[in-house]
């Protein structure tokens, strides 16, 4: 493994964990604004999708 897709996934691994905790405290108890409260695990999930699609996924090969 290439030391890109040990670093993405080192970040998926991240954002989920950062998703997880916000997704369980729940809004009420994140010292964040009311706008931010609603974007954070959105904002997480997303972070997550694209630190797999810019370092862990690879195009794939095309048949001869």
């Amino acid at each position: 493994m290439t030391t890109k897709k040990i670093s993405g996934i080192a970040l998926m691994l991240a954002f989920a964990g950062a998703f997880v905790a916000v997704s369980l405290i729940g809004p009420a108890k994140l010292p964040l604004p009311a706008v931010l409260q609603s974007l954070a695990a959105p904002l997480l999930a997303l972070g997550g999708f694209l630190a797999w699609r810019i370092l862990v996924w690879e195009k794939p090969r095309k048949k001869p």
